[in-house]
């Protein structure tokens, strides 16, 4: 999903955060590297839920799939697949942060996030391991956190609701927007 930032209206998403639910969102594939199941571990250590936005696609491993399938239970945790545009974007609007626990072997770093630019376009902060393009796509205590541990990714979940979804979003369309506010 590729959004333009003039077609999340601020009526959808409120960037003061009074839709705002106490659910997270993970957003990727089905796939060790992306870490869904990692997600699941750290929601169901801190007892809170989780939507995760994952599609199982060609050359994904079965089983992998299969075990993530399995920790789901449609209420707590999850599981959304072949979303719309517009359903992605609710989720987006409505969810404490995004959590994106990528689990590369070292030195092989997600290059970069679309997710996180998404999520930024709604107003979300997003969570990740400071590995990778990640740590120019997050800006500490602006538009999210990097964690070094999985007690700090815990400790910053717990804290991403003091950031500023207003302040994220005017972030996203000064640095990606030709609508610039």
């Amino acid at each position: 999903m590729v959004l333009d930032p003039i077609c999340v209206d601020e009526e959808l998403f409120k960037p003061d955060g009074s839709k705002l639910t106490d659910r997270f969102l993970f957003i990727g594939k089905l796939h060790p590297t992306k870490n869904p199941l990692g997600a699941i571990q750290i929601a169901k250590k801190l007892n809170v839920p989780l939507d995760l936005i994952a599609d199982f696609t060609p050359g994904d491993d079965i089983n992998y799939a299969n075990s993530v399938y399995k920790e789901c239970d449609g209420d707590k945790i999850t599981l959304y697949q072949n979303l719309t545009d517009e359903a992605k974007i609710m989720l987006m609007s409505r969810t404490r942060a995004l959590i994106y626990p990528v689990n590369y072997p070292p030195g092989q770093g997600e290059a970069y996030t679309h997710k996180g630019m998404e999520g930024y376009s709604c107003g979300l902060p997003m969570i990740a391991y400071d590995q990778g393009g990640l740590s120019e796509a997050i800006q500490p205590g602006l538009t999210g956190y990097l964690a070094k541990t999985e007690d700090e990714f815990c400790q910053f979940m717990l804290e991403s609701h003091k950031l500023n979804r207003k302040k994220i979003r005017e972030k996203f369309l000064a640095s990606w927007s030709q609508f610039a506010t």
